[in-house]
């Protein structure tokens, strides 16, 4: 029986065509060395992290949660409302 290969989650966040991890640079949201800021970002990089950790098929709904977590993190950091 050949053994399939879940895709991770962190494709679907990033974009619709699958990519590899490696070919996939990081987006960053410019702080200009606002701490506050600075804060989100990595809170946004630990969110990202566990992205890479989780499939699609196991962990839907965090997935979903990680997504709209992000999301409203950059627009806090961009000063934008909702």
């Amino acid at each position: 029986m050949k053994q399939t290969t879940v895709p991770p989650a962190l494709h679907s966040y990033r974009s619709r065509k699958p990519q590899s991890i490696r070919g996939v640079h990081k987006i960053n949201v410019h702080v200009n060395g606002d701490p506050d800021k600075t804060s989100f970002q990595q809170r946004i990089d630990v969110l990202r992290e566990e992205l890479t950790q989780l499939n699609l098929y196991d962990h839907p709904l965090r997935i979903v949660e990680i997504c709209n977590e992000i999301q409203a993190l950059r627009t806090e950091i961009r000063g934008e409302r909702l």
